[in-house]
């Protein structure tokens, strides 16, 4: 294993700025505006279970179970979505197309570019948005061949669309749609347990 990797592995804690919080534990990932006095977390159990529940912080903690998602279920609803659903929104972008041809994108850089832009301090990773901000840029749609880049973004007729590259040709998605997508596959995994307080509990 990579050194880098093995350094990775100790890392408790990701913070975004003064706005988010990520703190890593035992089979368990949680997450909370430093701030607030609520926290959330996501445990990994057995059999694929994430179990979500909140916390109110405080000299007794209190906790509510917000849901639990079966991981099997959920990649087999995201399978079964995309491959029914996936090509009635996605569209094939030819770039000889003069209605592209004045059309400027947005460039989200690729996860090498971005991950220069990441600290790691001892244990915890810090990310500064301002830094994304300058990876970000504008280039016509015509002269994507020449970048490489993540996914780009623009907008058609008033919607946000995600360009992607794949294979050597283009497709976008409108962004309300691809959302879409995940409220349906969420809705058809999702499972209503009600919710458990506790006091005292760890969360």
């Amino acid at each position: 294993m990579k050194k880098e990797d093995e350094h990775l592995k100790k890392i408790k804690r990701m913070k975004i700025l003064d706005d988010f919080l990520l703190f890593f534990g035992k089979g368990k990932i949680g997450f909370k505006e430093p701030k607030d006095m609520k926290h959330f977390t996501m445990q990994f159990l057995k059999d694929g279970i994430v179990d979500l529940h909140e916390t109110t912080e405080g000299k007794e903690k209190k906790h509510q179970r917000v849901g639990r998602l079966d991981l099997k279920k959920f990649a087999e609803a995201i399978k079964e979505t995309f491959e029914r659903d996936l090509l009635s929104v996605l569209k094939e972008i030819d770039m000889g197309n003069p209605q592209y041809q004045n059309t400027n994108v947005i460039l989200i850089p690729t996860r090498e570019e971005l991950g220069k832009r990441i600290k790691v301090k001892k244990r915890e990773i810090k990310i500064d948005e301002s830094k994304f901000s300058e990876l970000t840029y504008s280039v016509p749609m015509k002269e994507l061949q020449n970048h490489d880049f993540r996914v780009a973004f623009w907008t058609e007729d008033n919607k946000i669309c995600a360009l992607y590259r794949i294979d050597g040709k283009y497709y976008s998605i409108q962004v309300d749609d691809f959302m879409k997508l995940w409220d349906r596959i969420f809705k058809s995994v999702s499972q209503n347990l009600g919710t458990e307080e506790g006091v005292g509990a760890k969360s």
